[in-house]
């Protein structure tokens, strides 16, 4: 092996490099660009960059950037970094949505708790209230269906038609306002005012017939 090796002076002569420039920038170094040694874990690495450069290398979202810029020796472990996407989800999840309910009884249920859970508004005398007040309220109701109807997923409301149900909530709420006092949910404001509201936002088809008033007496 030792006949393999250069002599002293070739390697004087040949082996020894002098590192005056950032191997990335290629600018020499100065007061404001010193060099830096990288040391990896297993000591195999050692190139010598600016440490700038060097460090602007290692913080980038470049795929490789937790690696050597020379030799590409795996330095630290990369943080990983969320990509988002349209596309249909591959996981086995098939949430229910409130606007596949069909059931006139369903629908009925989820407003009515609705009503009553907008009430507490007036009821706690606040007079402000935030768009993430209402979601609790809505996000309640539909829990509440879940819960009673024995749903395997919880009841979800899709993204677009979040600001029509917001809209919708308000519109409870300043009735309950101007009641000044808890109405109860009729059969009559069922029918007329929040299940053709809510059909509006939520595209709900169902027929009403003479049994409302026995539905609004099987709903607590």
């Amino acid at each position: 092996m030792a006949a393999n090796l250069p002599s002293r002076d070739e390697f004087l002569q040949k082996s020894l490099e002098v590192i005056t420039a950032c191997a990335i920038c290629h600018e020499p170094f100065d007061a404001k660009h010193t060099p830096a040694r990288i040391r990896s874990p297993d000591d195999k690495c050692q190139h010598v960059f600016g440490s700038t450069c060097l460090r602007r290398w290692l913080e980038s979202d470049a795929g490789n950037a937790n690696t050597c810029p020379c030799c590409r020796a795996v330095l630290f472990r990369k943080h990983r970094v969320p990509k988002f996407t349209d596309a249909p989800s591959a996981r086995a999840f098939n949430p229910r949505w409130l606007e596949n309910l069909t059931s006139r009884y369903e629908h009925l249920f989820f407003v009515k708790h609705l009503w009553f859970g907008l009430w507490h508004f007036y009821h706690g005398n606040n007079d402000l209230i935030t768009d993430t007040d209402i979601e609790e309220c809505i996000h309640e109701a539909l829990a509440d269906v879940t819960s009673d109807f024995g749903l395997d997923d919880l009841l979800c409301v899709r993204y677009e038609h979040w600001p029509g149900m917001q809209e919708a909530a308000k519109e409870m709420i300043r009735a309950h306002y101007q009641a000044d006092e808890f109405k109860e949910l009729t059969a009559e404001s069922f029918r007329t005012i929040w299940l053709p509201r809510l059909e509006v936002v939520l595209g709900w088809k169902v027929e009403i017939d003479s049994d409302d008033e026995e539905d609004m007496d099987m709903v607590d």
